[in-house]
């Protein structure tokens, strides 16, 4: 079941489902293929062996866990695809179909038709779709979180110096009249686009935060690695650790490492380079860019990613914040937010 909405500046996708049941994040394996393989005599590789019928899971002690399964700004509208069913994140849909109609003569409102069993000739209005400040677009609002779509180059929260004050963050709070309550759930590199959680107030940001903490976020990241890769779909668990007298730089360390896990899946090759989904279990700081482009990873860098090697010529990082799926922390429905990757 799903909402299709219509904003003002950006389409996007709420999709509703009952209350949340325990959820397991639980990796249900695929038959292998060349690269799913760790390599031989290396037991440092980052490539977990997949065995057909395999299960390999993350632990996380009397804590609820996220299942994914596995099936298959930009300043522009872009075409989204339904998805997210009861506990479940499911990366397989369909193209929508456009249900939503302005009202006319009122810009700040937007009713919506909803689609699915259990919504048949429902109605939703939403109002305050007016706050898109330039180059922010909002993709979901309601009066205890807003979901932005960060474009590439603006850092999510204001950092230490001066120069590194303008964010995400810092433009809403100047921008709404409850700026000052304002706090950022998560975070996105400063190069990386797109879906990015603010709550309105504390206790939606603590609740929220329990859900990253816990593992109960569905996460789907879009990007284009600069090279061919073999494997059509695997997992990656490399542990992560920063230098603090290199950074931002990571680094895989086996010693003073996090454990960090990503599982990935092929969407097409563009000539000498491949289009892929990063599903990520943790939530690291470049995480995804360092399992692209460490050798006992995928070995190939992001297109973009001059901090990790990558020498194609790009016009940006291409690694995008494609989707999330979390519970509301109020109503407890489960909202699946969807942007489309702008590259």
């Amino acid at each position: 079941m799903g909402f299709l909405l219509s904003g003002l500046s950006q389409n996007y996708i709420v999709s509703k489902s009952p209350a949340r049941q325990e959820i397991n994040l639980t990796l249900e394996a695929e038959p292998p293929t060349p690269r799913s393989q760790a390599q031989p005599g290396n037991e440092n590789s980052g490539l977990l062996p997949l065995v057909a019928g395999a299960r390999c899971e993350l632990k996380q002690t009397n804590q609820p866990k996220f299942q994914s399964v596995l099936t298959d700004f930009s300043y522009e509208p872009g075409n989204l695809f339904p998805g997210g069913s009861g506990g479940n994140l499911n990366l397989e849909a369909e193209p929508p179909t456009p249900r939503s109609q302005a009202e006319p003569g009122n810009e700040n409102s937007k009713t919506i038709e909803a689609v699915g069993a259990g919504f048949t000739n429902q109605s939703v209005e939403l109002r305050n779709m007016s706050l898109n400040p330039p180059l922010l677009p909002i993709l979901y609002e309601d009066e205890w979180l807003i979901a932005i779509n960060k474009p590439p180059g603006l850092l999510s929260v204001p950092g230490r110096y001066f120069e590194n004050q303008d964010s995400v963050l810092s433009r809403l709070r100047n921008l709404l009249r409850d700026g000052n309550s304002l706090t950022a759930v998560h975070r996105l590199d400063r190069e990386t686009s797109g879906i990015l959680l603010i709550a309105r107030d504390l206790q939606t940001y603590r609740q929220l935060s329990q859900q990253f903490q816990q593992r109960q976020v569905g996460k789907v990241y879009e990007a284009v690695l600069s090279g061919i890769v073999t494997a059509d779909r695997g997992a990656i668990a490399l542990p992560l650790w920063g230098n603090p007298e290199n950074r931002p730089y990571q680094q895989v360390d086996w010693q003073y490492g996090k454990p960090s896990m990503t599982r990935f899946q092929v969407i097409e090759s563009e000539g000498n380079c491949t289009r892929v989904e990063f599903m990520p279990l943790t939530g690291r700081t470049h995480q995804l860019r360092v399992h692209a482009a460490d050798a006992r990873g995928l070995g190939i860098p992001i297109l973009g990613d001059k901090l990790y090697g990558c020498r194609a010529v790009a016009n940006r990082l291409h690694l995008h914040a494609r989707e999330l799926c979390f519970q509301h922390p109020q109503s407890g429905e489960m909202i699946h937010l969807q942007d489309f990757a702008p590259f």
